[in-house]
């Protein structure tokens, strides 16, 4: 599926991702943000996640430090990641959180992960099975 994927984005020049972010800007346009739509909803998410930021630990570190403990798998697929992708490619490296913050993960390096950006983004908020 992720070769299919990738000759039909060289094929279509990118235009399926930039006919999706007019769609979405003409959209927000019109409409407006979801944010002034439902203020009541975005209040209680930003509340939540300020609980959450204010009862977790946060501790800086690199994120190369991750991906030369992980020895620059991914964690997620056991695939091995190329240091030279960059954003936004869904192959580029990106840190995961084995528990994620959302469920009241830490951020430190006891629970960071290297992971593809692709996996990590389809993982979300879930524990890993």
């Amino acid at each position: 599926m992720r070769d299919y994927m990738r000759k039909y984005r060289e094929t279509d020049g990118g235009g399926c991702q930039r006919r999706e972010m007019e769609y979405a800007k003409t959209w927000r346009d019109k409409n407006g943000h979801w944010r002034q739509l439902y203020p009541a909803a975005a209040a209680a998410i930003d509340a939540r996640r300020r609980g959450r930021l204010d009862a977790a630990t946060v501790e800086g570190f690199p994120p190369r430090e991750v991906h030369e403990r992980d020895r620059w798998v991914c964690q997620l697929c056991r695939l091995p990641i190329d240091p030279g992708v960059a954003w936004p490619d869904p192959m580029s490296p990106s840190v995961d959180h084995v528990v994620p913050l959302a469920k009241g993960g830490e951020h430190s390096m006891a629970n960071a992960q290297s992971a593809h950006l692709g996996c990590n983004s389809r993982k979300r908020d879930r524990l890993a099975s």
